[in-house]
């Protein structure tokens, strides 16, 4: 089985709406890039996680001094 996704940028706000329009495209997941500048509020892509029942997958390139911790 091939699944087909793409990434998109913490940048690429309001997130449901872009949750949708991948959805709607048919990908099959998405990864969501938190690459620099890294957010300091999580809670609008922590809701649409939520909103939209989807398992994330995150290309997270924190340095191992970072305190940064996410949860979901």
């Amino acid at each position: 089985m091939v699944l087909i996704g793409s990434s998109f940028w913490y940048g690429h706000r309001p997130f449901s709406k872009k949750f949708e329009e991948f959805l709607n495209i048919g990908f099959d997941y998405f990864e969501i890039a938190l690459d620099y500048p890294f957010p300091d509020d999580y809670t609008e892509l922590e809701k649409a996680i939520k909103d939209f029942g989807i398992r994330p997958a995150f290309h997270v390139p924190i340095p191992k001094t970072s305190k940064t911790v996410l949860k979901f």
